[in-house]
């Protein structure tokens, strides 16, 4: 295990130089950037009378930016980048047979490139909540001073000040109110395992693909792409559809777990000496 460990941090150090952090730095930054121009612009034109000019609630301000679209390219940038740099190691370099000449077994070798690829995703993964979560202090607390001094001229003639826009617009209801959030960061736990499965199974696809791109590989990512449809339609599926989510949300990792399997034999002996 020691040994796996070891490899698995080489690897996953040299793809991050390759242009994991690039990938990871860009995404990032990019959507954070779009975040704070959606938030700072504001309603322009706002006439809501229950609403404060330019206030956006934390749920809009993600949504309406461009996180969404720079999540989902990143993610895909870093499966993309694993792909190249394994077919690299495989067809255009000497690192393949470095790696199946090393003093440990062929599985120990398939499982490490298995745990860079799962490091890379979920760090992914992980880095992006962070930043969503750190994000929301700064944002909500100008929302919520500029919402204080907004003034609302009611019905009766009177108006009203000092509007207290904290109570309404807290952290945790932002990642049930936002459509963005509920799917990938949900906090239904049966909606959080769902995706984090599917981010098990698009780890462990795409380094056993770039191995082995053979018809078998394709119709697991059929499989997969399958199961991925009936999680981002869960939350919106009637009941009668709670019996195939909860099969698909059983199969993902089944095929993913099937997959392990899959590489493990390709690196199995006497193929990695």
């Amino acid at each position: 295990m020691k040994q796996t460990a070891l490899l698995s941090g080489y690897v996953f150090q040299w793809n991050m130089k390759k242009g994991g952090w690039a990938v990871y730095v860009f995404s990032i930054l990019a959507g954070v950037i779009t975040a704070v121009y959606r938030g700072y612009a504001g309603m322009a034109g706002e006439t809501s009378p229950y609403r404060a000019k330019g206030f956006l609630p934390y749920e809009l301000i993600i949504d309406q930016s461009m996180i969404p679209l720079f999540f989902g390219i990143g993610l895909l940038a870093l499966l993309f980048l694993q792909f190249l740099q394994l077919r690299k190691y495989q067809k255009e370099s000497k690192g393949i047979y470095t790696f199946l000449t090393l003093p440990m077994k062929g599985t120990q070798v398939a499982n490490a490139f298995l745990l860079q690829s799962l490091a890379m995703v979920f760090l992914y993964y992980a880095l992006w909540l962070m930043v969503i979560v750190v994000m929301y202090f700064p944002m909500m607390h100008w929302m919520v001073s500029l919402a204080a001094k907004q003034e609302f001229l009611m019905n009766d003639g009177s108006i009203l000040t000092g509007i207290d826009a904290t109570r309404h617009n807290g952290l945790f209801l932002a990642f049930l109110r936002s459509e963005f959030l509920s799917i990938a960061y949900s906090l239904d736990w049966k909606n959080m395992l769902l995706g984090l499965f599917l981010l098990f199974y698009v780890g462990i696809w795409i380094v056993s693909f770039s191995m082995n791109m053979s018809p078998a590989r394709v119709f697991d990512l059929i499989i997969g792409a399958v199961i991925m449809f009936s999680l981002y339609s869960q939350g919106r599926s009637s009941s009668e559809m709670r019996d195939i989510l909860f099969f698909g949300g059983f199969l993902l990792p089944v095929v993913g777990v099937w997959l392990i399997f899959r590489l493990q034999a390709d690196f199995r002996e006497p193929l990695a000496k």
